[in-house]
């Protein structure tokens, strides 16, 4: 961030607020890169009091969302995924991406630069930031699938309320059979017959690294997850 210039510093805050924007904001229009110092700070504070112990846990739900959006291109297609992003975004085969808002509606052509997606737990709307020279980018909130309380979980018939627990557990991201267990809250030696028997169904993958092996999720376990969110 310490490297933007100042054109850029307000071009991209113009496409995120308007003339009523915060006193850091303004400030930030107003003297550019100067004031940028500051704000890092803040950041680098915010991260180490706020994120950083849950960082870890944080990393893989957005590498869960994105391995998400992967599957629904590999299924379905491209616009598919870009459409189900969130409510208020739409996607033509034409390659404009339309956002609907309070106002005129926004398209947004992308004319083959390209578009980047970035997953943000914080967020709770879309923002769209189309520089004139780089990709498009779409920051959108992390969707995570909701199962109504009356609907039951088909896993849980299938593969038993333990293997189910550490299937999903794996789907967060690559794990140990340690890290597995930590997170179950059992010991390491009793994962180990939930691993061997996921492997065996063809749900996980198992490779060694050093003196420790990665438990990662299959394509058969994320289209079985994905049947049953």
């Amino acid at each position: 961030m310490l490297t933007a210039d100042d054109d850029r510093i307000r071009a991209e805050l113009g496409h995120c607020y308007d003339r009523t924007a915060p006193p850091v904001v303004q400030r930030l229009r107003d003297e550019g890169a100067r004031a940028l110092r500051p704000v890092m700070n803040a950041a680098a504070a915010l991260y180490r009091e706020c994120l950083a112990p849950d960082w870890r846990d944080l990393r893989r739900t957005l590498d869960a969302q994105v391995r998400c959006h992967a599957q629904t291109v590999a299924t379905d297609g491209p616009a598919a995924m870009l459409s189900r992003l969130h409510p208020r975004l739409s996607w033509h085969d034409a390659g404009t991406l339309t956002v609907e808002r309070p106002g005129p509606v926004v398209r947004h052509r992308l004319a083959g630069r390209g578009l980047q997606l970035h997953p943000n737990l914080f967020l709770d709307k879309c923002a769209v930031l189309h520089p004139p020279d780089r990709p498009t980018a779409v920051l959108h909130p992390v969707t995570l699938a909701v199962r109504p309380d009356a609907a039951p979980d088909g896993l849980l018939a299938l593969l038993g309320p333990a293997r189910t627990r550490a299937l999903r557990v794996v789907a967060q991201g690559p794990c140990t059979t340690t890290e597995l267990a930590a997170t179950l809250g059992i010991a390491a030696p009793s994962a180990s017959p939930h691993t061997n028997a996921l492997r065996a169904a063809g749900l996980i993958t198992t490779t060694r690294q050093g003196r420790q092996v990665q438990h990662a999720l299959t394509p058969l376990g994320h289209a079985l997850l994905d049947a049953n969110p």
